[in-house]
């Protein structure tokens, strides 16, 4: 699937690759488990998000 989807000449990252999964697991009616894999992804989202903010205050010398 994902190299119909995105070719022989590159690799998809891994941002694609997640929404190929939601998309695949949508379309195979796994609708509670794809809102679940959504929820996930965003949560983690959110945690980088604050992480790299952390980490960037905390090296800024000011």
């Amino acid at each position: 699937m994902l190299a119909h989807r995105f070719g022989h000449t590159r690799a998809p990252d891994i941002e694609a690759i997640q929404d190929v999964m939601e998309q695949t697991l949508i379309a195979a009616n796994h609708f509670e488990t794809a809102r679940s894999y959504i929820v996930y992804r965003e949560q983690h989202t959110r945690l980088r998000d604050h992480t790299r903010t952390w980490r960037n205050s905390a090296s800024d010398p000011q």
